[in-house]
């Protein structure tokens, strides 16, 4: 199978959906030059059954999909001004890939990151990944960050994990029986 328009398009990341089908998320040149999060749904075989551009303006890259409690779908990725003037976005979706909500969540600095999405059984979701600390720099002393939304997109909570002179970045997280998330990642 291919996908994709006459720029540069890519995928990140996919799951199984409920259907059988299955999720894509990622990037799209193709229609915005700036970059869309870019989702494609397909059936069992992996036909296309929609394909969608979600996002707000400028920049938006996808990192991480999941679908949600409701039958809709999530993708994360970063938004901003690249490289640096970046935070963290999060676009939903209906069953339909048609575009319920648009959010930006970060610290008060630049290149806010996320990893992963994840969708969790009390209907909310959870984004892990880093948060920049520092007015001027990439990769120097880098916070793990987690936000917790609702269906909405309206943060419930969000913990940063700092550790000084230190890059600590959350990267998967599941979602144990008890209702509680384990998130794992990287330090150095």
């Amino acid at each position: 199978w291919r996908w994709g328009g006459g720029g540069d398009d890519g995928f990140i990341d996919f799951k199984k959906a409920p259907d059988g089908g299955y999720i894509m998320g990622g990037y799209s040149y193709s229609i915005d030059p700036e970059g869309d999060f870019y989702l494609v749904k397909t059936g069992t075989e992996g036909e296309i059954e929609w394909e969608t551009h979600l996002g707000g303006t400028g920049y938006q890259s996808g990192y991480s999909v999941d679908f949600t409690q409701d039958g809709g779908y999530v993708i994360s990725g970063r938004a901003g001004d690249p490289p640096f003037d970046v935070d963290i976005a999060v676009a939903k979706c209906d069953s339909l890939g048609n575009q319920l909500w648009y959010k930006v969540y970060g610290g008060e600095y630049n290149n806010d990151a996320p990893h992963s999405i994840l969708s969790l059984t009390d209907g909310n979701m959870v984004i892990a990944g880093s948060m920049g600390n520092e007015n001027f720099s990439y990769s120097k002393n880098r916070d793990a960050y987690l936000i917790k939304i609702d269906q909405e997109g309206e943060v419930i909570w969000e913990n940063v994990f700092d550790e000084e002179y230190t890059t600590v970045h959350a990267s998967n997280i599941i979602e144990v029986p008890d209702g509680n998330i384990v998130v794992a990642g990287i330090r150095y």
